[in-house]
C-alpha cells in the first residue's frame, strides 16, 4: 500500500513538472512575439529576465529608440490575439501618454 502511494506521488510530481514546462514554453513563445514587435513601435529592449517555475515570470526593460509610434502601438493592440501582447501594448501606450505629459525637456521616463 505504501509503495502504491509513493508511485502516485511520483506521478503527480511528474505531471506538475510537465505543466510547468508547458507554461514556460508558452510564455517564451509569447515573449518572442512581443520582443519582435517592440522595435517597430520605437522601443529598444535593454534587458529580459525570465524566472522559471510553475508560474513563470518575465520582466522586460525597455529604452526609447526614438519617437514612440503611438499609432503603431494602437494598431498592434487592436489586432492582438495574445493576452501578454495586449497587456504589454496597453502599458506602453499609457507610458507614452505619461511621457508626453512631461513638460521638462530634461526628464524622461525610465
Amino acid at each position: 500500500m505504501g509503495f502504491d502511494s509513493f508511485n502516485k506521488l511520483k506521478q503527480v510530481k511528474e505531471a506538475i513538472a510537465e505543466v510547468g514546462t508547458e507554461k514556460t514554453v508558452q510564455l517564451l513563445g509569447d515573449l518572442n512575439l512581443v520582443l519582435g514587435l517592440l522595435p517597430d513601435a520605437g522601443f529598444d529592449v535593454s534587458e529580459v529576465e525570465v524566472e522559471l517555475g510553475l508560474a513563470p515570470r518575465v520582466s522586460i526593460s525597455l529604452k526609447l529608440g526614438g519617437a514612440v509610434n503611438e499609432a503603431r502601438l494602437k494598431s498592434l493592440q487592436e489586432n492582438a490575439d495574445n493576452a501578454m501582447l495586449s497587456a504589454v501594448l496597453s502599458s506602453l501606450i499609457q507610458a507614452s501618454k505619461l511621457q508626453n505629459a512631461l513638460n521638462v525637456d530634461t526628464l524622461a521616463l525610465k
